[in-house]
């Protein structure tokens, strides 16, 4: 995902009946996210590799509902995990997080209410992680940069390592729902997916009565 370079001037600080341990407390859910998938693909992955075939391939016109007006467009391929895809006539009957696999990349998109701004959201979620890891697993690389979907909503990224896999966090905050999007995997094979991940950042929009 490409972008314009961001510098960080000023961060408001976090209302008192946001902390919690000097931390703000609505991150902790996209935090919580971020663990689980560092665990699964430096931990599990290595050790399960190609034990288990996927058998829900996204198929062209399919759509993604994370809550019941924001939706995305999936790559063509890609194997659904988890989530809840849009009904006949634009229907969003369930909505919540979703994962998509692909050559060892895993791209997954949380939703959750948030009402700060993406990038009070990605310093929360970099901080719970740093510390929950002990910094010695989990390190952000290179400098913060925006992405602007093509509907026009407008977040934050930045790049992150780990062990045996590299990624990006990117973090939207849409009329009160904040999304922490991830993707991880080898350096190689996100090299070779990264049109279709930018194209999936790129597709997120907020539907409402229209969809």
């Amino acid at each position: 995902m490409a972008g314009t370079l961001t510098h960080d001037h000023h961060i408001p600080r976090v209302p008192v009946e946001h902390r919690f341990l000097g931390l703000d407390k609505r991150s902790f859910p996209y935090a919580a996210a971020v663990l689980v998938v560092w665990l699964v693909w430096a931990v599990i992955v290595p050790k399960v590799n190609d034990a288990i075939a996927y058998d829900d391939p996204v198929v062209a016109g399919d759509r993604m509902a994370l809550t019941d007006d924001i939706v995305f467009t999936p790559a063509v391929g890609w194997n659904v995990t988890a989530g809840f895809r849009v009904g006949e006539e634009g229907a969003l009957p369930q909505s919540g997080a979703a994962v998509l696999d692909s050559g060892g990349v895993q791209f997954a998109i949380v939703p959750d209410a948030f009402d700060g701004t993406p990038n009070e959201l990605i310093q929360q979620i970099n901080k719970v992680t740093t510390r929950t890891t002990k910094g010695e697993s989990f390190h952000v690389t290179g400098q913060r940069f925006t992405v602007t979907t093509d509907s026009g909503e407008v977040g934050v990224a930045e790049g992150f390592v780990s062990p045996r896999t590299q990624g990006v966090i990117a973090a939207f905050v849409i009329d009160g729902t904040g999304l922490q999007v991830q993707v991880v995997g080898p350096p190689d094979q996100i090299s070779a997916v990264s049109d279709q991940v930018t194209d999936m950042v790129e597709s997120i929009t907020k539907t409402g009565d229209s969809a």
